[in-house]
């Protein structure tokens, strides 16, 4: 349930905003992205004109996250602080969640990290951190030969 109210001069430009959102199994596609959010769970905490995500996980196309923190509504002079945990992602799928070419030498691994939002609505500020992790028993397997993989068994 949701409420909005106007009840002050300072809200008939913008609404204060009340109530609590609950989602499981959502999916959505932001109309610049490179791929979609899939299989996800949030809670949305609203208060006056901000949001607050409480829990959120789900997938960034092949990427799993974790995400927490709050924005504001009002597009105007509105900030983000969000955090998200990255589990590990094979690499070549990280590739191709983020829309990246082929990258020009072989590799095979996986990494896991953190990735920060922060700034005005319009301009979002992104950081992060990402480490590498210990390889999976599938990344270890010899494949097909003449693919990126094969390559990289051979470097």
């Amino acid at each position: 349930e949701i409420r909005i109210s106007c009840t002050s001069p300072s809200t008939w430009t913008f609404p204060d905003f009340g109530g609590q959102i609950k989602g499981k199994n959502l999916w959505f596609h932001f109309f610049d992205s490179t791929d979609d959010f899939a299989d996800t769970a949030v809670d949305l905490v609203f208060e006056g004109q901000r949001m607050y995500i409480h829990g959120g996980e789900g997938h960034f196309g092949n990427v799993p996250l974790t995400l927490t923190g709050d924005l504001d509504l009002n597009p105007i002079g509105g900030e983000y602080r969000l955090s998200a945990q990255v589990s590990p992602v094979e690499v070549h799928k990280l590739r191709e969640t983020l829309g990246v070419r082929p990258i020009p030498r072989p590799v095979a691994g996986s990494v896991k990290g953190f990735l920060y939002c922060s700034g005005p609505l319009e301009q979002p500020v992104f950081t992060g951190r990402a480490e590498t992790t210990v390889p999976a028993d599938e990344d270890l397997n010899i494949a097909k030969p003449g693919t990126e993989m094969a390559w990289s068994e051979d470097a």
